[in-house]
């Protein structure tokens, strides 16, 4: 169930993420005509795209532990409680960075959701983990310490990199070899888009600014459609009262 809870909602808002931002497909309805038809969209790749990939990493995750948090993996001062705790906390710190690194190289516009998700999950794991662990406090205290070791992080960085590095080539790979028509367009009107975010006007604040040019974050201005629907009514509204 857990697995579920800290892995979940990042997968579940980068399937259900825009193709790009809700204003770059109504200045340009031919982007918008694709997207809807869904023409390069079929089972097979849904399938091997999330399903068999999740499997794949969930098995390659499994044999990079087990190699390099083994058997001779003990602290001497913790005992095998904290080394196997240690083990399960890199386990799922590795998933959660290599599913923002996922995000990041393959969703087309990432969204407040996926920022909020990405930064608040960590937290959340940490604090369910105090909460609903069998183990006492100072264990989970002794566990987050070793975390903080070079060792850990080299291997926590190491297994992050290779569950996804793979994925990140063949992606490479297939755009060099399989041209989309749809990413071709999309990657034009992103390009023209991110031009007119580049001026704070056009974000209204400077926090989306902050947010778009330190984490890649698209915001959303009104919608165009909903804007020109509102102003013609109100146009009407008024000539029917003169």
């Amino acid at each position: 169930m857990w697995n579920g809870v800290y892995t979940l909602p990042h997968t579940l808002l980068y399937t259900l993420d825009r193709c790009a931002p809700r204003v770059v497909l109504e200045r340009f309805p031919s982007l918008y005509n694709l997207t809807r038809k869904g023409m390069d969209l079929n089972f097979k790749e849904l399938f091997f795209s999330y399903l068999l990939r999740g499997i794949l990493q969930s098995i390659f995750l499994l044999w990079l532990v087990s190699n390099i948090f083994d058997s001779t993996f003990v602290f001497a001062q913790g005992g095998e409680t904290i080394s196997s705790e240690t083990s399960f906390c890199a386990a799922y710190t590795s998933i959660l960075f290599s599913q923002i690194i996922v995000i990041y190289t393959e969703s087309n516009s990432i969204t407040i959701l996926n920022l909020l998700i990405m930064i608040i999950l960590p937290f959340f794991y940490t604090l369910a983990t105090f909460v609903y662990s069998e183990h006492y406090f100072h264990t989970h205290f002794e566990v987050f310490l070793q975390t903080f070791r070079p060792q850990y992080i080299i291997a926590v960085a190491v297994i992050t990199i290779a569950l996804t590095m793979p994925w990140i080539i063949l992606k490479c790979l297939r755009d060099i070899f399989q041209i989309n028509r749809r990413n071709i367009l999309r990657a034009e009107m992103l390009a023209k888009y991110k031009l007119l975010l580049k001026s704070e006007d056009a974000c209204h604040t400077k926090l989306k600014v902050w947010l778009y040019r330190l984490m890649g974050f698209f915001p959303e201005p009104a919608s165009l459609v909903f804007d020109d629907s509102i102003s013609a009514l109100s146009t009407k509204e008024k000539n029917r009262d003169l």
